[in-house]
């Protein structure tokens, strides 16, 4: 028992967290389609949502790495590809059930290859966290990054057609940058851990410390700003090449953030750590067939995507 109350039950409590929030949003999306229950539907999809669903997403982080949680996210494509044909009659194709597939395997492979412990973080050693050669070479790498991202995706922040009549923020180039950008910021999850393993050690000792407000702001930054520069790309692209890019993105970062800053895989075999890259990139090429395979079917039908899609597509 002492055992399964550590990373299985972070696993457990992330995987259910998937799972309610997908409900919750087919839930909305019923009670736009049902107008006699669409009171009762979307109030039970909202309560999914936004109650429910963080609060079992916050309560996994408490028992489980962030490297071992954050790919975790690409669960949500499978719930939602078992339960929308089933609940919403929608068709299921077979490229859906292959992505799905190659993303609940990559899960399990990540779930058992990454690094199983957490400890708290005493008040006095948060700051050796961020001085540490790893992540201040990870932050360094995250800073240049996110310059040059800022700079190929500068049109998106002033759309304007050009003097030779082109659009230069629907180039390419923009739109990868932009969608890349949002999950780079939205993946920075470790202030949000560190504030969870510091209450751990009880609320009073976590208000000892001015860096620890510090945390909690970089917490909230991160957030709203992958948020704001999410919304940002949907207003402007199609709604399956952002979200593609942006879930990939926060699911590698967030990994990748959570072992240089909490050493999360620092006592793994070296097995281990091909493994857990082999699980995430399977999850990369699921979620990548599923993309694929619905940008083909939008194509075919000659249907492009408009905001209130992209809207429904990014809830899915």
């Amino acid at each position: 028992m002492t055992a399964f109350l550590g990373w299985p039950l972070g696993v457990l409590l992330s995987a259910v967290a998937s799972t309610i929030g997908v409900v919750g949003k087919i839930l909305l999306k019923l009670s736009f389609q049902r107008p006699g229950a669409g009171r009762l539907l979307w109030g039970c999809g909202m309560l999914c949502i936004v109650a429910l669903n963080p609060f079992l997403c916050i309560s996994a982080y408490n028992f489980a790495p962030q490297s071992l949680l954050a790919p975790m996210g690409g669960l949500c494509v499978v719930w939602n590809t078992v339960f929308s044909p089933w609940i919403l009659d929608e068709p299921l194709r077979a490229r859906d059930i292959i992505g799905a597939a190659c993303i609940f395997v990559g899960c399990i492979v990540v779930s058992i290859t990454g690094g199983h412990e957490t400890h708290k973080i005493p008040v006095d050693e948060l700051a050796s966290h961020f001085l540490s050669v790893q992540f201040i070479v990870y932050f360094s790498l995250f800073v240049l990054t996110s310059l040059i991202l800022r700079f190929y995706s500068a049109a998106a922040f002033h759309p304007s057609r050009a003097a030779n009549g082109s659009l230069p923020h629907m180039h390419v180039k923009c739109r990868v940058c932009l969608s890349i950008l949002a999950g780079s910021l939205s993946g920075q999850l470790y202030c949000m851990t560190a504030l969870l393993r510091l209450l751990q050690n009880g609320v009073g000792v976590l208000f000892t410390t001015p860096l620890a407000y510090a945390v909690g702001a970089g917490a909230i930054f991160f957030a709203l700003s992958g948020l704001h520069l999410l919304s940002m790309a949907l207003q402007l692209y199609d709604a399956l090449f952002v979200i593609y890019l942006y879930e990939s993105t926060l699911m590698a970062v967030g990994a990748i953030s959570g072992i240089c800053f909490f050493g999360d895989m620092d006592n793994v075999s070296v097995l281990r750590w091909v493994l857990y890259f082999v699980g995430i990139g399977t999850i990369f090429v699921g979620v990548g067939v599923i993309s694929h395979g619905e940008s083909l079917k939008l194509r075919a039908k000659s249907l492009p995507i408009e905001k209130s899609d992209a809207t429904q597509t990014l809830l899915a």
